[in-house]
C-alpha cells in the first residue's frame, strides 16, 4: 500500500514561506519544496509519496513559465476596468 502524504490546512508559516518564495527572497530546494507542499495542501490533494515526487518534478519544470505569466499581469491599480 502506498504511503499517503497528509495535507491538512495551511499554516501561517506556509503562507509566509510562499510569499517569500514568490518574491524571490528564498530559492533553495527545501524552500521550493515547501512552496509546492503548501500549494498541494491548498488544492486539497492527497498524494502517494511517488505521485507527490512526480508532480513536484513537473511543477519545477513549469516555474519559469508561471513567473513570466505573473510578471505580465497588470497591477490592480493599472487595470482599465477598475
Amino acid at each position: 500500500m502506498a504511503m499517503l502524504v497528509p495535507f491538512v490546512g495551511v499554516t501561517a508559516e506556509d503562507s509566509r514561506r510562499k510569499l517569500l518564495l514568490q518574491s524571490g527572497a528564498m530559492t533553495s530546494t527545501d524552500d521550493r519544496r515547501a512552496q509546492f507542499d503548501a500549494e498541494v495542501r491548498v488544492a486539497g490533494l492527497v498524494l502517494s509519496r511517488r505521485d507527490a515526487d512526480l508532480l513536484y518534478d513537473m511543477w519545477l519544470d513549469w516555474l519559469p513559465q508561471r513567473d513570466r505569466l505573473r510578471a505580465s499581469v497588470p497591477a490592480p491599480e493599472d487595470e482599465p476596468w477598475r
